[in-house]
């Protein structure tokens, strides 16, 4: 009988460890349960407040992409006239600016849909339409026919100019 009561007595604290490790576990996956659902919570209200920063700033930053881009045009332009060998790099500048501007309409529309925006300023979301510059070539034949075209003008006038004054001369004998 003392053998089977001791056997009795370490079968009951062998069921009330294995309880006690059960509810330890228990615990245990209850806290991380709450942990994880509080780093959601927290992970959630950070992509929020990001999403707000990038709506609250997509205005100013267009405007500053748009001004990006049109000074390395501005500036590809003007290398294909007066700087021909810095040409490739300031191509580069210019298609770099593009996808700077292209990539601030996609950030911004993954924060519009995180804010689940419908519209942006009283009308529909804006989309993507930054202008990608068209290749190398074409862009420096581009650059070069609009300053002949330009130089052509500034001869034409200067010598309609001269004809007017050349007639104007005659008209005066």
């Amino acid at each position: 009988m003392t053998a089977l009561a001791t056997a009795l007595a370490a079968a009951s604290r062998a069921a009330d460890d294995a309880a006690l490790a059960q509810r330890k576990a228990q615990a245990a996956q209850e806290r991380a349960e709450a942990a994880a659902a509080a780093a959601a919570v927290e992970q959630a209200s950070r992509r929020h407040r990001w999403a707000e920063g990038v709506a609250d700033s997509f205005n100013d930053d267009v405007q500053a992409d748009g001004r990006a881009l049109t000074a390395a045009k501005s500036a590809f332009q003007d290398a294909a006239i007066n700087d021909l060998p810095a040409c490739p790099g300031r191509y580069l500048l210019w298609v770099e600016a593009a996808i700077r501007a292209r990539l601030r309409f996609e950030v911004f529309a993954n924060a519009a849909s995180t804010l689940q925006l419908k519209e942006w300023n009283g009308a529909a979301l804006p989309s993507a339409s930054t202008p990608v510059p068209p290749s190398f070539s074409a862009a420096l034949d581009a650059a070069m026919a609009a300053a002949f075209t330009e130089t052509a003008a500034g001869l034409r006038d200067e010598m309609d100019g001269a004809i007017l004054a050349l007639l104007a001369g005659e008209g005066s004998d």
